[in-house]
């Protein structure tokens, strides 16, 4: 019994004894691995953080040192070309509301700009849909214009009438709309004349046509071909 005691009693040191070997180099082999894992995962992040700023500032397109010169030249090109042609849009009508509302963001964008790279962008987007506005806004006056010529060549009064009415809401401070504009009654008129003459010539009646031409020369819209007939 003596002897079972003993050789359990050995057994017990013995794995004391291991154990008090194995655990401290596990303890230790827990510990570099967590250190060198947590460092690591620093580094990836400082990497990652790295080329995420260095891909801002490439695709912002401004470096540091140039900021200052980059918003200058934004701000000098909406005062000065920019924002007279928005102010020239009449406010009560689509493309006027739209050039308030640019305005707005961008002058706002310029107050608090803190000449950051994310401002720029922001700014420069919005110069951007600005001039967008302005090019859609001149095509549809010219467009405009050209239903009122068609119009008036053809002696459409209905049409006339209507696309004069959308012109000067779309224009009233232009030039040449408001030269058509000052004229539409006149042009009314002799679109009356001009069909007559018309008529008149269709069915020979020499003196007709001539009283008619004679009325549309004198309301300021004869033509060398109408001259000669008078």
């Amino acid at each position: 019994m003596a002897s079972v005691a003993s050789k359990r009693k050995s057994k017990r040191l013995r794995f004391i004894l291991i154990a008090s070997v194995v655990f401290p180099v596990l303890v230790v082999t827990v510990f570099l691995f967590t250190v060198s894992f947590n460092v690591m995962e620093h580094d990836n992040k400082n990497e990652n953080m790295t080329s995420i700023n260095q891909l801002s500032l490439a695709s912002s397109n401004i470096q540091p040192a140039d900021q200052g010169r980059k918003f200058n030249e934004l701000f000098n090109a909406y005062t000065s070309r920019i924002r007279p042609a928005l102010n020239e849009i009449p406010e009560k009508t689509f493309f006027g509301n739209r050039a308030s509302e640019i305005i707005d963001l961008i002058e706002n964008d310029f107050e608090n700009t803190g000449n950051n790279n994310s401002r720029y962008l922001e700014i420069r987007e919005n110069i951007s849909k600005a001039e967008d506005l302005i090019s859609t806004y001149k095509d549809e006056l010219r467009f405009s214009l050209q239903r009122v010529e068609m119009a008036f060549e053809k002696f459409d009064k209905v049409v006339f009438e209507r696309e004069m009415s959308n012109l000067v809401e779309l224009a009233i401070n232009n030039p040449e709309v408001n030269e058509w504009a000052s004229k539409k009654a006149s042009a009314l008129e002799y679109f009356d004349y001009a069909i007559k003459a018309r008529r008149a010539k269709s069915e020979l009646n020499a003196q007709v046509e001539i009283d008619a031409l004679r009325e549309i020369d004198r309301l300021g819209f004869g033509n060398p071909d109408s001259d000669a007939r008078i």
